[in-house]
């Protein structure tokens, strides 16, 4: 049967041009398809792209922003299109005519909206492209895909340009921080000194308390004789020699009184010279100053403003803040020099805000205002209630020295006593209230003057506090200068704010080209176009001699078959590989998943070619279509619609397509693969064989025309 098959070719030799043309439809399929696209994304410095620049050029900074053109021009420089730099209605004519595939067009106000960042309200750069996908879809795509990059690549010179300005302003910031923090360390050491003045009121203060308590003490005394003196008025004559005891108590009690009246008034002088004094007035009045400039910044909402002006005080550059306050020449530059070799901290602004966060947090600013307030008010009632004391006890201080230089007199006058104890008795009401005022007046002088030692105190622990909180405020002012110094303005800088994120990806497969890509689906297609070729072309139904059993026809058939399928792989692999290029990741895993695949496909189109006829070639065209369809191999199975989802896994070329992936690209196993096609093969081998053995006995009785001699 072999050899009768074979031989007929002999005798028919128009099959040989007619099996040649079938070998080379897979060819031709596969080969002449793929070339037509196979690297079409690396040609794409063809496709037409017309630029319109309506663009006006800005003044920014006092520089001249032309955006649009500067695009324009970098566009036309770019061999990712042909873009070509024409007019609005020449672009229109062209994108209508098919001359170009897409229109790009640079507004008007392109230049000025890239001004609006530090506005109220900044306003985005928007690039308008109409693109004529009717005329090629992946076209369109294309142009869309390159418009996008334009777009990042115009954002990041943009925001490049915006980085600049930042760092400058940034830098402007850090000098005027220094310069705060150097008057908040003059404003510490006022506070120490104004601290020293209150500790030393507060001595002071004390020891008039002391001297005050000293002098009640006295008028109690005194209170307490003159009361023993009025009751012995009555007694006079009896209690003369008592009289003059008391009498002699009470001038030495004056006597004490003037003195301790003495000690009080130099303390009140000298406390009052020390508070009226030019040097305690002028601290007193530069620490109110100052602290009054203060003030707002020291407050939570203060701090608060303080943070704002960081994050907002960013809109002149270096150059024009160096150009602004007359710095230019060789100062200039080495200002400059010095701002490049600073390392970059661009997280420092986010730092101080923290920070200074962390103060209104703690609320340590907060508790110290208080204190401050409350303290240099205290310090005015101070200066008030010493001046009233001092007044007060000077009259104090007049009247016991007036009654101790009368105490002799009195003492002789005690003599005459008897002779006047009428009229004193009379006025004993008199003296007793007197002497009662002067005890009411010494203890609201003991009184005031221990609560002004008080307050005093919480005037220095406050100024106290005020001290540490400017310290503490001055240093970090320091550090932020030093950090905003540090930033370096150069274009690796730039570069980092315009675009802080990049990506590094890594193909893991080997897929040099869009051909390559598409080659596992062209392979099978084509494969099974030339079986379906072959089936249509070739009579694999009658023997060329009379069947003997229906495997010795089946076997002539099916060498028949595989010669077929081999040479067309092989042609298909060695033209693939030679004219086109391609390289598979596993050269003889992929002709072996060529020559399987070929003789699946055969197996299955005879199959249905043999039981069906003419309407079995019908039915190998619709499930053609269904492969085509479902097999993912353009674009992924999840993009299909669910009944090919469903469909996928029950189609041969689903698996051929992706054997041909691994041998070819990814470089995996394709096992799982042939495992299936091996299947499908040896199932379609057994319907195949099921044909001749059901239509042996047709054949069985027939004459040998074409039977070939032995």
């Amino acid at each position: 049967m072999f050899k009768a098959e074979w031989g007929w070719f002999k005798n028919n030799k128009f099959y040989y041009v007619v099996m040649a043309a079938l070998i080379l439809i897979p060819t031709i399929y596969t080969v002449v398809f793929l070339s037509s696209l196979w690297n079409p994304y690396g040609e794409t410095q063809d496709i037409p792209v017309a630029v319109v620049n309506l663009d006006q050029k800005k003044t920014y900074e006092g520089k001249e922003l032309n955006l649009g053109a500067d695009l324009a021009k970098n566009l036309t420089k770019s061999d990712a299109m042909d873009f070509s730099v024409i007019s609005k209605s020449k672009a229109k004519e062209g994108i209508d005519d098919g001359k170009y595939y897409m229109v790009i067009t640079i507004p008007k106000d392109f230049s000025k909206n890239a001004t609006t960042l530090t506005t109220s309200k900044p306003t985005q750069m928007k690039l308008k492209y109409e693109t004529s996908s009717g005329q090629s879809f992946v076209a369109g795509k294309m142009t869309e895909a390159a418009v996008k990059e334009v777009v990042t690549n115009v954002s990041t010179e943009v925001t490049k340009t915006y980085a600049k300005t930042l760092v400058g302003s940034i830098k402007q910031l850090g000098a005027g921080t220094k310069e705060a923090s150097e008057a908040n360390t003059k404003l510490a050491s006022g506070t120490k000194d104004a601290q020293d003045g209150a500790t030393a009121i507060q001595t002071n203060l004390q020891a008039l308390a002391d001297g005050s308590l000293t002098l009640e003490n006295g008028t109690k005394q005194a209170q307490s004789k003159l009361s023993e003196y009025t009751a012995g008025v009555s007694q006079a004559d009896a209690g003369s020699k008592t009289l003059s005891a008391g009498i002699s108590d009470y001038t030495a009690g004056v006597a004490s009184a003037a003195t301790y009246s003495q000690q009080i008034k130099a303390g009140l002088d000298k406390m009052n010279s020390e508070l009226n004094s030019s040097e305690t007035q002028a601290q007193l009045a530069e620490l109110n100053q100052e602290y009054a400039q203060l003030k707002p910044y020291l407050s939570d909402s203060g701090l608060q403003d303080l943070i704002k002006t960081y994050k907002t005080a960013t809109n002149n550059s270096l150059d024009a803040a160096l150009s602004a306050n007359g710095i230019d020449g060789d100062k200039k530059a080495a200002i400059e020099n010095d701002f490049a070799n600073n390392q970059a901290k661009d997280e420092s602004i986010v730092k101080i805000e923290a920070k200074l966060n962390s103060l209104i947090k703690d609320g340590k600013l907060s508790r110290a205002m208080q204190q401050i307030d409350s303290a240099l008010g205290q310090v005015t009632e101070l200066q008030t209630d010493v001046s009233r004391l001092s007044s007060g006890i000077d009259q104090v201080s007049d009247g016991l020295n007036t009654l101790n230089g009368k105490s002799a007199e009195l003492q002789n006058g005690s003599q005459n006593i008897t002779t006047g104890l009428d009229t004193l008795s009379g006025k004993n009401q008199e003296v007793l209230s007197g002497i009662s005022q002067l005890s009411d007046g010494a203890s609201t002088i003991t009184s005031g003057s221990q609560t002004l030692a008080s307050k005093s105190g919480e005037l220095a622990s406050g100024l106290g506090s005020a001290v540490s909180g400017n310290q503490t405020l001055a240093d970090k002012l320091g550090d932020a200068s030093k950090k905003t110094n540090s930033l370096k303005s150069n274009n690796t800088v730039f570069n980092q704010i315009s675009k802080p994120v990049t990506s590094q990806g890594h193909e893991k497969d080997r897929i040099p080209n869009n051909g390559t890509g598409m080659t596992p689906y062209m392979y099978s297609v084509g494969l099974y176009v030339g079986m379906l070729s072959f089936n249509v072309m070739m009579d694999m139904v009658t023997p060329r001699r009379r069947p003997k059993s229906f495997l010795g026809w089946f076997g002539a058939k099916l060498s028949l078959l595989t010669f077929y399928g081999v040479v067309a792989a092989s042609l298909v692999f060695a033209l693939s590989t030679w004219l086109l290029g391609l390289r598979p990741v596993d050269p003889l895993a992929t002709y072996g998943m060529l020559v399987l695949t070929a003789m699946t496909f055969g197996a299955i189109v005879t199959s249905m070619v043999l039981w069906f006829k003419k309407p079995g070639s019908f039915v190998a065209v619709v499930f053609l279509v269904l492969q085509l369809s479902g097999s993912a191999g353009t674009y992924p199975i999840q993009t299909s619609s669910a009944f090919f989802k469903w469909l996928n896994p029950y189609l041969p070329m689903t698996y051929a397509v992706r054997g041909f992936r691994e041998t070819i690209m990814i470089g995996g196993s394709a096992w799982p693969d042939v495992k299936v096609l091996l299947g499908i093969l040896v199932v379609f081998l057994i319907i195949m064989s099921g044909y001749y053995a059901v239509n042996m006995h047709t054949y069985k009785m027939m004459k040998d025309p074409v039977a070939i001699e032995d």
